[in-house]
């Protein structure tokens, strides 16, 4: 194993990038915020340890006091993302993934990131 850590409170999906009057693209503040949590447990967890290169699997826990439908795959792009250069060097590395939505009255993601074994 790598890394193992929690982010507190409800998960926020990858938000789409938007045009500001500019015309230049940014991303949506929630979903920046949200990233920046995610970087700031990661790197509590890493223990200053320097991001992997190697291929990893990674495996999250999405838990929500709703039941409401949520879109699992922007919810997990939030959190690759605020692991990027922290767990690992960028999110190409991760070869495997496992992903579920659990109900539970404490929201929460709990993620594991570990080394790609067959």
């Amino acid at each position: 194993m790598i890394v193992s850590f929690e982010v507190p409170g409800r998960a926020v999906p990858k938000g789409r990038p938007r045009r500001g009057a500019n015309g230049r693209f940014f991303t949506p503040k929630e979903t920046k915020v949200y990233e920046q949590t995610v970087g700031m447990m990661a790197r509590n967890a890493m223990r200053s340890k320097k991001p992997t290169t190697e291929e990893v699997f990674v495996r999250m826990k999405f838990y929500f006091d709703d039941r409401r439908k949520r879109d699992l795959d922007n919810l997990v792009k939030a959190v690759l993302d605020g692991c990027n250069s922290i767990v690992f060097a960028d999110d190409k590395q991760v070869t495997r993934l496992e992903a579920a939505i659990f109900r539970d009255s404490k929201p929460r993601v709990a993620v594991q990131v570990m080394e790609r074994i067959e």
